[in-house]
């Protein structure tokens, strides 16, 4: 599924500068392709999971140490716990 158009209005509205839109969307853009389902792809060959197996199983409890795992997910990618 394509994002971008939702993302950029979502942020045009909060931030109302279209340019610093344009440089927060290029910079999640490098980071998890605009996709917030997006889990980072290191882990997800290591773990053998896909980013739709990882967001079920932290969802239904099934994967418990979300929190401690330092696998970046999401538009930002945040890896460290205080932040996931």
């Amino acid at each position: 599924m394509d994002y971008s158009e939702k993302i950029w209005d979502y942020l045009e509205r909060l931030i109302g500068n279209k340019f610093g839109v344009g440089g927060f969307m290029g910079n999640l853009e490098s980071e998890s392709k605009l996709d917030p389902c997006n889990i980072e792809d290191s882990y997800m060959q290591r773990m053998h999971m896909t980013d739709q197996e990882y967001i079920k199983g932290v969802d239904d409890g099934t994967y418990t140490n979300f929190v401690k795992d330092a696998i970046g997910i999401g538009l930002a990618q945040w890896t460290y716990y205080t932040r996931k």
